[in-house]
């Protein structure tokens, strides 16, 4: 399986480079110290020079000297709905042990998901998100200024060591759509790395809307349309699907050599597996997997309609209908368990098909030995899709009924959680479907 190429060359004349597993590393002149080094014991966000790991060869920080300008990056960019929480679930939980990998996971970006790339990369796409960066960078927004230097000064900080420094997150896909937003992104990096490397996982159009469906119920949407509506190439949400435009945005600023495009399909991926996958690619060994977190589970049907209702109405109070969307999530996702919502198999095929031709260039242009971009096997979805109002009714009348007896069951926490006002709402809404239900019979 191939393995990461060498990225953007930004090494000085003269500088000799040597191989560090999959990645061409230029060998370290300098010697640094961290402050990072310091945290308190027991800090998950922390690094600990005694952390060692089942067959690895520890790196002593005297051993060698390291110039933060003889660094490499990997910037993993998802694409979302490709298995990206996952891969920074394990990439934060082992940040004990990636030093003495040679590996580093930084704080400064964010303490699992990266945000601030996105958020210094496209100011103003990223309505809502500051929230997810570290408090001192919340001062009236996001400060980007700070931003920059915090993350200097966290990378001039590096245990010796560290010769790679991974970064991950998936808006870099979504929310950074212009060659200038990429410009921004490499200017930030490119002091202080020699070669950076953007990895990026691409995924079938139809399975990545079917997916994404699942994330806009939970943020408030009311749509029954499990696939959007066909729309023109000039308008916005079918950017999200053009795998074509994100590559060449990407190329053009970082060059193409530097872009490492792997197909999120069980028969190109390590193992099947993207957290394998993610591992070889990166150079990191694979006993790092074996406690990966487990990737988001899809929403049941039930789960689904009763969230596209509950949305649907949450026009006459936006906050209550919130709260209540955030009690009932956990409900929906531990107690309601069974297939999810599929459309029709002829549905999904022509979605799909409308991408036909960029497809074909991403695969002659980035996958020229394989004899398509994405499988053509459509058989996970049913031939016909019961998608009718009654239907609709019917699975999310259920899942009132699961998400209520499990409210019932713990009174304590019911009243600890739920305000009088969502509480009352909440248990109306119930009743009103029951009543649905009997009329519909």
């Amino acid at each position: 399986m191939a393995s990461l190429q060498r990225g953007v060359n930004l090494a000085s004349p003269g500088a000799r480079t040597r191989e560090v597993g999959p990645i061409t590393q230029t060998e370290p002149r300098l010697n640094t110290t961290t402050e990072y080094e310091k945290a308190a014991p027991g800090d998950g966000n922390a690094t600990s020079k005694s952390a060692t790991a089942p067959g690895s060869q520890r790196r002593s920080a005297g051993s060698r000297r390291v110039s933060h300008r003889c660094r490499s990056a990997i910037v993993h960019i998802g694409a979302e709905k490709t298995g990206s929480e996952a891969i920074r679930q394990l990439l934060a939980r082992n940040r004990r042990v990636l030093p003495d990998l040679g590996f580093w996971y930084p704080l400064s970006p964010g303490s699992t998901n990266h945000f601030g790339l996105a958020l210094y990369s496209a100011p103003g796409n990223m309505p809502g998100l500051e929230a997810h960066v570290p408090a001192a960078l919340r001062n009236g927004g996001f400060d980007e200024n700070l931003f920059a230097q915090q993350l200097k000064d966290e990378i001039a900080g590096l245990p010796a060591a560290v010769d790679t420094v991974i970064f991950s997150n998936e808006h870099c896909h979504s929310r950074v759509i212009e060659q200038r937003q990429v410009q921004r992104l490499y200017d930030l990096l490119s002091e202080h790395f020699e070669s950076i490397t953007i990895l990026v996982y691409l995924r079938r159009q139809d399975e990545m809307a079917r997916s994404v469906y699942s994330t806009r119920l939970r943020f408030g949407d009311a749509s029954f349309d499990i696939l959007p509506p066909t729309m023109l190439p000039t308008e916005p949400f079918p950017r999200y699907f053009d795998i074509e435009h994100l590559l060449d945005r990407y190329a053009a600023v970082f060059g193409k050599d530097a872009v490492k495009a792997r197909v999120y399909e069980r028969d190109f991926l390590e193992n099947g597996d993207v957290v394998d996958d993610f591992l070889k690619v990166c150079g990191l060994p694979a006993w790092l997997g074996s406690k990966a977190p487990q990737p988001n589970r899809a929403l049941s049907a039930e789960g689904l309609a009763f969230l596209a209702l509950l949305n649907e109405r949450s026009d006459q109070d936006p906050r209550s209908s919130a709260k209540i969307r955030d009690i009932c999530l956990p409900i929906i996702e531990n107690n309601l368990r069974g297939p999810t919502l599929l459309p029709a198999r002829e549905e999904a095929k022509r979605f799909y098909d409308g991408f036909g031709a960029m497809n074909a260039r991403v695969r002659a242009s980035w996958f020229p030995e394989r004899e398509s971009l994405f499988s053509n096997d459509f058989s996970q979805y049913p031939e016909t899709a019961d998608n009718s109002e009654v239907s609709r009714y019917q699975r999310a009348m259920r899942a009132a009924l699961v998400i209520i007896d499990s409210l019932i069951e713990d009174k304590a926490a019911e009243k600890e959680r739920l305000t009088t006002p969502a509480r009352k709402r909440m248990f109306a809404l119930g009743q009103r479907w029951r009543q649905r239900e009997a009329v519909d019979k």
